[in-house]
């Protein structure tokens, strides 16, 4: 097996394993997960009140810093994220040179397919999974 086909199993070992991953352990976590993240905010504040005994001058004050935290991270999520996206993409520019014609149109399906599990798992609502299909050479 040449260098750069074990090179390409390795990585689609790698892809299919974490796909694997996210979709049996990801999914209870993330939803709890994403119903904890917008609540966080409301959930902190209560808290504090609470335990702190806030006035209203305090609370207010709070819940604006709170907001901008939130605002903040987000931005920084959308950061990372586009960066995440841009190394994913060098990645795929690198393989598909060393990939036949023949290949190219399975491994844009099975790119595709990994991008919509993806999409799917983060909430994204319009996420379509092409294929259910094993890779190819599976």
């Amino acid at each position: 097996m040449t260098r750069a086909r074990l090179s390409i199993l390795l990585l689609l070992t790698f892809l299919v394993g974490l796909g694997a991953g996210m979709l049996a352990g990801g999914r209870i976590w993330h939803a709890r997960w994403r119903y904890w993240r917008a609540q966080a905010k409301d959930i902190v504040l209560q808290k504090m009140d609470r335990e702190l005994v806030l006035t209203a001058d305090q609370r207010r004050k709070i819940e604006a810093i709170l907001t901008r935290r939130r605002d903040d991270i987000r931005a920084l999520r959308g950061e990372f994220r586009a960066k995440v996206s841009a190394i994913r993409d060098r990645s795929m520019a690198e393989i598909r040179p060393l990939l036949t014609p023949a290949q190219r149109p399975g491994f844009e399906t099975i790119m595709a397919d990994y991008d919509a599990r993806w999409r799917k798992f983060r909430g994204d609502t319009d996420a379509v999974v092409v294929s259910t299909a094993p890779a190819v050479g599976q």
